[in-house]
């Protein structure tokens, strides 16, 4: 599997979280929001907050689980292993 992470921070933000947290995948900065665009990824609270959705894309490009929970990352990493073991 490939992991990726988008977000809407910048280059220089992505790039010093990614160091700091020890990530072993790439961060990359959507700043403009144009990835969030095209998944059709919603604000969270009124708008307030980006919204955090993790996808698992099978090989023939179709979305093969999604998961939005704002707070729960550990959700977002056990619903993830869970669709990768399935596929």
């Amino acid at each position: 599997a490939e992991v990726l992470g988008f977000s809407r921070d910048s280059v220089d933000f992505s790039k010093d979280w990614k160091a700091e947290k020890e990530l072993p995948f790439p961060l990359l900065s959507d700043a403009e929001g144009k990835i969030r665009d095209a998944y059709g990824i919603k604000k969270d609270f009124f708008g307030a907050l980006d919204g955090r959705e993790t996808y698992v894309i099978g090989r023939d490009g179709k979305i093969k689980m999604k998961f939005n929970n704002q707070f729960d990352v550990d959700a977002h990493v056990d619903k993830a292993l869970s669709a990768l073991e399935g596929l």
